[in-house]
């Protein structure tokens, strides 16, 4: 419902253009009061690596309407002084602001105040080439000859030893968050966070998808309410678009929605080697089978290095005199070498990288305001939660 255009992200993704396409046919047979759906694309042509342009230039073709498109080359990491104003919530879009406001301004010419966001499809439909759900299911329901069987299957499948599928898909998912955080990659943590904060933070474990609080009796439906929790708390953390006249909405998030998904079969989803298995089948008359049969997301790696090497200056003055480093949370001696490899266009721990960042420019506004964290200087302390995201960026449709 909406009096003027409503605008939608699209990367040429499925769940972007799940939305425009089912907007589309909404709009087409009358059942909505909002005149036109708009779309925003952020692309940069400049990089070799980025392949969105395609697909968004598919679906354009398809609905006969040229979208907005955003270039990211030249704003993707143009993040504010940390004293310029008060910073509520240590987001990654802090590094991108240059691009929200933009993406405003475009809005606000088109007349248009609502965005939808294809945030959440990720999560409610097993995005993830992941046979643990499955797996775990067999186990905890004692069908222990066909686990064996699948076990065998999927090894064959994914090329892999039987031992390494059975301990890694089949045991540990359904093991105590503590021996799986333990069994996490090194790199999950950035190195440079101090041992001792590591541990006082319990960053491993936090690494993980957040417990399910609801008492689901199958793994699967553990699993997957562990990341719909994750989403949420992504999105209700605070998004970039906040404080503007722009709100923001999620369908796939809608309620009725997510309650179907959760309460379907698991291998609706995940059937054999084909993630989000329902989706692609629902949508079959709907969404061109060029954007339906999309396996790939997107990446920003090389224009997230490009930008930092735009940036260096002001990156390394940020870490100059370090909040993170005086509180003690943060070692500089081995922050140091690894900025200097992103400068170079090395691509480890980029999405660490842009983390620590978004949590130094975070904590120079909230010192800058006066805000007490109750962290003595060179000491960590326990009344300080500072739960970060130890994930890679999100597209940029997402930060």
């Amino acid at each position: 419902r909406a009096d003027r255009p409503v605008w939608s992200d699209l990367s040429g993704g499925l769940d972007s253009s799940s939305i425009v396409f089912v907007a589309d046919q909404i709009l087409k047979a009358g059942e909505a009061e909002a005149p036109r759906l708009d779309t925003a694309s952020y692309v940069d042509y400049s990089s070799p690596t980025f392949s969105d342009g395609e697909y968004i230039a598919h679906v354009e073709r398809e609905r006969g309407i040229a979208g907005v498109h955003l270039d990211i080359s030249d704003y993707s990491m143009n993040f504010p002084s940390p004293g310029e104003r008060f910073l509520a919530f240590p987001s990654t879009s802090l590094c991108t602001p240059g691009l929200h406001e933009r993406l405003c301004e475009e809005m606000r010419i088109g007349g248009a105040r609502v965005l939808l966001s294809g945030l959440g499809g990720d999560q409610v439909l097993w995005n993830l080439f992941d046979i643990a759900p499955i797996l775990a299911d067999l186990l905890a329901t004692g069908k222990y000859r066909t686990f064996f069987r699948e076990i065998k299957n999927w090894s064959q499948i994914l090329r892999k030893p039987f031992v390494h599928v059975l301990w890694k898909d089949g045991v540990l998912p359904s093991l105590p968050r503590t021996i799986r955080a333990k069994n996490l990659p090194k790199q999950i943590v950035a190195p440079w966070f101090r041992p001792e904060f590591v541990e006082q933070m319990h960053l491993r474990e936090r690494s993980l998808l957040p417990p399910d609080p609801f008492g689901f009796k199958l793994p699967s439906s553990r699993m997957q309410s562990s990341m719909l929790l994750f989403i949420i708390s992504s999105i209700s953390g605070g998004q970039p678009l906040q404080n503007t006249p722009i709100e923001i909405t999620y369908p796939f998030l809608h309620r009725p929605l997510v309650e179907f998904l959760m309460a379907i079969p698991f291998d609706q989803k995940l059937r054999g080697a084909e993630t989000r298995s329902i989706q692609r089948r629902a949508l079959h008359d709907i969404v061109p089978n060029e954007i339906l049969r999309r396996k790939s997301k997107g990446g920003i790696a090389e224009t997230i290095c490009r930008s930092l090497v735009q940036e260096r200056s002001r990156v390394e003055r940020l870490f100059e005199n370090s909040s993170l480093s005086n509180r003690g949370y943060v070692d500089m001696e081995s922050l140091r070498p690894a900025l200097k490899q992103a400068f170079q266009g090395a691509r480890n721990y980029l999405g660490l990288l842009v983390t620590t960042i978004s949590l130094e420019i975070w904590l120079q506004s909230v010192e800058s305001c006066g805000t007490s964290l109750h962290a003595p200087h060179k000491n960590i302390s326990k009344n300080v939660s500072l739960d970060l995201p130890m994930y890679e960026p999100a597209p940029l449709s997402a930060i």
